[in-house]
């Protein structure tokens, strides 16, 4: 059997599909699974031992395309919609809440197209869960229904996050080189919102005095560096988080110049 699940949203949103993933492999040993995702989450799905292969490209990736170049934006399509076709799925789970995943897929030759019906969105499913939003129980247990229309049970609804034995490596190497002592317990914080947000990232934030209590208090109390998060729209944040923290010496600031596989892996080590 093959399968392929598409979710071009953000990192996030892509983990909440792992136990789905996890109840196919465990029902069907023998699948094939493929995961149709934006680029920038890509990354850490690459590890997934569930996951067969990979097509990183989404609608927001096109956009992108598009502003470099028309012939770029309609060679990525072509080629993607290809492979697609030539990989001869028997299924697809689609979370897009996009009708045009389901149109592609559709001219791709997949029969059995299930799927998340949001305000008609869905209209190329053949298969479909209608909803008004996520509301009443968690994104993961509506993810999982899906599963009700191949009738597979679900297994323990536990996210799966696989962190590569190389990024490991290069965050012990970058720890015991940036921590300078013989400390083992880091203290993460991330004071900013993520990447999807953009301009209304602001109004997902804590003050960055409130995070700074929390980091003092920490530090304050066990033997602990904290270790602050962020990328480039993030430095503001992470600038005001780290001028609130009294003792700068437990502090590493190690943005923006890290991979996703690297973050994992440095979150990891995080007590």
């Amino acid at each position: 059997m093959k399968v392929l699940i598409i979710n071009p949203f953000g990192i996030g949103d892509c983990l909440f599909t792992t136990p789905l993933i996890a109840a196919l492999k465990k029902e069907w040993p023998d699948s094939f699974v493929g995961f149709w995702c934006n680029q920038r989450v890509s990354e850490i799905l690459k590890t997934n031992p569930k996951i067969d292969t990979i097509f990183p490209l989404s609608r927001g990736d096109i956009k992108r395309l598009y502003g470099k170049s028309f012939f770029l934006q309609a060679k990525n399509i072509l080629s993607l919609y290809q492979q697609i076709k030539r990989a001869r799925f028997d299924i697809a789970l689609d979370f897009s809440l996009d009708h045009r995943y389901g149109l592609l897929i559709k001219l791709a030759g997949i029969k059995k197209r299930i799927g998340i019906d949001y305000k008609k969105r869905g209209r190329f499913l053949t298969q479909r869960l209608e909803i008004t939003g996520y509301k009443d129980k968690h994104r993961v247990e509506y993810y999982l229904q899906l599963l009700d229309f191949l009738d597979l049970k679900p297994t323990e609804p536990r996210l799966e996050l696989f962190i590569s034995s190389q990024a490991k490596n290069w965050a012990e190497s970058f720890l015991k080189q940036q921590a300078n002592d013989e400390l083992e317990s880091f203290f993460g914080i991330c004071p900013g919102a993520g990447e999807s947000w953009g301009k209304d990232a602001s109004f997902k934030r804590l003050e960055p005095e409130k995070f700074a209590d929390v980091c003092n208090g920490v530090i304050d109390k066990f033997r602990v560096k904290v270790l602050i998060f962020g990328n480039k729209q993030d430095e503001q944040a992470c600038d005001e988080l780290y001028q609130n923290i009294k003792n700068k010496s437990s502090v590493l600031r190690i943005y923006p110049d890290f991979t996703l596989s690297q973050f994992s892996a440095l979150l990891a080590r995080c007590k």
